[in-house]
């Protein structure tokens, strides 16, 4: 992790829309990803028609849960594993891949193939979301994300094998940072140690009382 870097934690809930696997549509999901920020891009694709691309490490696996399933990866180094940015004059979007490594499982767990396996957490939306491919210190809204011509796909989690896929929207997203500032962490340790001291000083001197 770069110095001055943090860890986030970006928390989804949505909704299964589609299906082959027997999840009922309709039916809630949850979703965490983590990304770090500041963070330097793994790799950089030459700007096209104005849109530019970087790809950057994922410093944690990410989770997905459904109707008594569960599904991570148990090995979410690059290149088969990354996270995905991309800003144009039109478009911006921020994608987790995963291509490797998928571990599935509850009634989900007839999904797996050695085939094929892609696990996508996806944004997208206007060019104002993001200016840069640069990953974001601070991740958008999801109301940033707007989607209101349907110009882009919807905001949404994906699973894709050899047997079938699933799909789910977007509804709700909050993300936090979960690794404090490494500036912060002298601070963090005095503190602990002072309230130590002050403990200890009281302690004593009320037993001499």
């Amino acid at each position: 992790m770069p110095v001055n870097a943090d860890t986030v934690d970006v928390d989804i809930q949505g909704a299964i829309n589609s299906q082959d696997f027997g999840v009922k549509d309709g039916d809630p999901f949850t979703a965490a990803a983590f990304y770090t920020a500041p963070d330097s891009p793994i790799g950089v694709w030459p700007c096209v028609s104005g849109i530019c691309a970087a790809a950057y490490a994922v410093p944690d696996t990410f989770t997905f849960s459904a109707d008594g399933s569960t599904v991570s990866s148990s090995n979410f180094a690059p290149p088969n594993n990354d996270i995905y940015v991309a800003a144009g004059p039109v478009e911006s979007s921020l994608s987790w891949i995963f291509s490797s490594n998928l571990v599935i499982n509850g009634p989900l767990s007839i999904a797996s193939s050695n085939l094929l396996e892609l696990f996508l957490i996806n944004f997208a939306g206007p060019s104002s979301v993001l200016d840069s491919p640069q990953i974001p210190e601070d991740f958008p809204a999801l109301n940033e994300w707007s989607n209101p011509y349907n110009q882009w796909p919807n905001n949404g989690i994906e699973l894709t094998t050899a047997n079938g896929d699933l799909r789910g929207t977007i509804t709700s997203m909050t993300s936090q940072v979960v690794t404090p500032e490494p500036s912060f962490l002298p601070l963090l340790v005095l503190g602990f140690v002072g309230d130590c001291f002050v403990r200890r000083h009281f302690g004593r001197s009320g037993s001499h009382t």
